[in-house]
């Protein structure tokens, strides 16, 4: 058994077979304050949403395999996400206390003043559309919908 070992970033371009435990693997984190655009580098990661002042947040183009995972940190102002261009392109549900804000060509997710530190929903996308899920715990606290 050999043991390969890697200091810094690492580029693999073929598909790679694990066996055995992945250690100290950690998720990338961003805090998302203020006009923020997205992209490719940011996929994957946990963004957290410090809107003590408004943050607006804008994807990139679709692209297969893009995901993010949005956190509320601070809900004190209202913020939104967006596609580009204004596409209605956001298909998929947040799932809340009573109820659920749903929509198949929405364009905007609006965090409200009503949503809660620790609420979340993930986007992923196909090439085409992004696929919404997630929870708030207060019906309103988080939004989507299309123009």
């Amino acid at each position: 058994m050999s043991i390969q070992q890697f200091q810094g970033t690492v580029e693999m371009n073929d598909s790679v077979d694990i066996k055995g435990t992945l250690r100290e693997y950690r998720e990338g984190t961003r805090t998302l304050t203020g006009t923020v655009t997205l992209d490719s580098g940011d996929s994957g990661k946990a963004l957290f949403m410090n809107s003590a002042l408004a943050v607006a947040v804008t994807l990139p183009a679709p692209e297969a395999g893009l995901h993010y995972k949005f956190w509320v940190a601070d809900a004190s102002a209202q913020s939104t996400i967006v596609t580009a261009s204004s596409a209605n392109i956001i298909a998929g549900s947040i799932r809340q206390q009573n109820a659920a804000s749903s929509d198949t060509d929405g364009d905007t997710i609006t965090i409200t003043t009503s949503a809660v530190k620790g609420d979340h929903f993930q986007l992923s996308c196909d090439g085409t559309n992004w696929y919404l899920a997630g929870w708030c715990q207060a019906n309103g606290g988080i939004t989507v919908t299309g123009t």
